[in-house]
């Protein structure tokens, strides 16, 4: 999915997913993708997932980040936060020899990973 000055919404989406927005931001709502990876320039990122995903990777030039997991038992994540000029805020099992993992980005705004 790729948008230039709108907002790009997903809903209960299965298989990889990869979706770009120049001026809008990205949500996505019920997901069972294994693998994700979003980005925006303008616009904020939330994403909400219905299965554990495998690797997630967001990017938010100017807005926030969040994430929202299953609390599957025994599922944690190697989680990569960098947020410039904001909060990081992991509220969720990891662990740095994952082999799931959360690469989350953003310059200008906060960034949060928590279960839902």
């Amino acid at each position: 999915v790729e948008t230039r000055q709108s907002s790009a919404t997903l809903e209960r989406a299965g298989g990889d997913i990869v979706a770009r927005t120049q001026q809008g931001g990205v949500t996505g709502s019920g997901l069972r993708s294994a693998n994700v990876d979003v980005s925006s320039r303008q616009g904020s990122i939330t994403l909400g997932f219905a299965e554990s995903p495998r690797s997630v990777s967001a990017s938010a030039r100017q807005g926030s980040i969040e994430v929202v997991l299953p609390d599957e038992e025994g599922v944690a994540y190697a989680v990569d936060p960098s947020a410039s000029q904001g909060s990081e805020t992991t509220l969720i099992r990891s662990d740095p020899e994952s082999t799931r993992s959360l690469i989350l980005r953003t310059h200008q705004g906060s960034i949060t990973a928590r279960y839902g």
